[in-house]
């Protein structure tokens, strides 16, 4: 029900050479799908969940060092006699009471029309976020609902935009002239649009929190590079193991992500190469980072580090999307150690363990 995000944002953006800015350190709190269910319910023969469960590991989380905000992704109506009864008022005042400061707006949010989702969000003390939504229809609803939010966190803006499902007018049947901004293939533009207002005022870490569905929240990565994180819902996905949006494989990106391409700022491919949508400039940095502390390692070594042996890539032939048999022909190729992206990625392991082994000496904690 709850999932930590670390934003670790800012000390990317430094230029050559220069110190880093401090990191901004926000952690941020967040539900999605609680669909009326306050009381606890049962969970393979334990009692689990429920409102108050959720308020007191909140209140717990928050008085925890550090900056943190709280945000839900939807759905909050539907689902118990609690909604059927009061029509929405105790999911809003729980949200109140248990210090949500941000929230999306989810389909189910719209079961008894708009006139009651209104009255409803009248009495929030927390902002609702939705920017492809045309409530033209309902001004009073456009006055409730906000495209995007700035907060202010260790000095530094935030932007946070809101989204809700292209499905919205499959899926519900009381919106009563309330629509989509762009229905179709054209979702996204909104979203766009309200992260590209948020960028030109200077805003450079954009989270979105979405009731999409994670399919839709994965396109929404693809297409929108300038968003750092989405919190997302609608799709009821757990989030035990986290799915990477794309399958980029070294042998795809070890011929582009060079150290002419991260080092030199003019260096163009040629047009028959495709340049992955990577985040160059703060690539660059932690490439000038990782070259630094692997000098300072070679300094301590008394000789430099070579990469005379060779690695290999692995890959099944002829699956075409298709899962595993068992009786593929496996290609095998050859490629060697030390490219950009396994210097940043080993350097970085170095030193983060390098840096807890210290912290773990420090308090005492024999080694593992």
């Amino acid at each position: 029900m709850r999932l930590t995000s670390l934003l670790l944002l800012g000390a990317l953006c430094a230029p050559a050479f220069a110190q880093p800015a401090a990191p901004l350190r926000l952690t941020i709190l967040h539900t999605n799908d609680r669909h009326s269910h306050h009381e606890p319910g049962l969970n393979h023969g334990s009692s689990q969940g429920g409102s108050a469960r959720i308020a007191a590991l909140l209140d717990k989380l928050r008085a925890e060092p550090g900056t943190h905000l709280t945000v839900d992704a939807g759905d909050i109506f539907q689902g118990s006699p609690f909604f059927t009864l009061r029509k929405g008022a105790v999911e809003v005042e729980v949200q109140n009471r248990s210090g949500y400061q941000l929230a999306a707006l989810g389909n189910h949010e719209f079961d008894e029309g708009p006139a009651n989702l209104i009255e409803q969000l009248r009495h929030a003390r927390y902002h609702v976020l939705c920017c492809n939504l045309d409530s033209s229809k309902w001004p009073a609803l456009g006055a409730l609902l906000r495209d995007s939010e700035v907060e202010t966190i260790e000095g530094q803006k935030v932007g946070f935009v809101g989204a809700i499902t292209p499905d919205l007018e499959q899926l519900s049947t009381h919106l009563q002239g309330v629509k989509l901004k762009k229905p179709g293939g054209d979702w996204i533009e909104p979203v766009r649009q309200s992260v590209a207002a948020l960028r030109a005022q200077g805003i450079d870490k954009i989270v979105l929190v979405t009731h999409c569905g994670v399919d839709a929240d994965r396109e929404l990565a693809r297409a929108l590079p300038d968003v750092d994180v989405i919190i997302g819902g609608h799709s009821h996905t757990r989030l035990e193991q986290v799915p990477s949006a794309a399958n980029l494989r070294h042998d795809q990106l070890d011929d582009v992500v060079t150290p002419q391409w991260l080092d030199d700022p003019g260096f163009s491919h040629p047009p028959s190469v495709t340049e992955p949508a990577m985040p160059r400039e703060q690539l660059s940095f932690l490439h000038r980072l990782a070259r630094h502390l692997k000098a300072q390692r070679e300094v301590v070594r008394g000789k430099p580090e070579t990469f005379n042996r060779p690695d290999y890539n692995f890959r099944l032939l002829g699956l075409d999307g298709a899962p595993p048999c068992g009786h593929e022909s496996v290609d095998i190729s050859v490629r060697q150690r030390g490219a950009a992206l396994d210097l940043i990625v080993a350097e970085a392991m170095i030193l983060a363990n390098s840096t807890w082994g210290q912290w773990m000496a420090s308090l005492g904690v024999p080694a593992i």
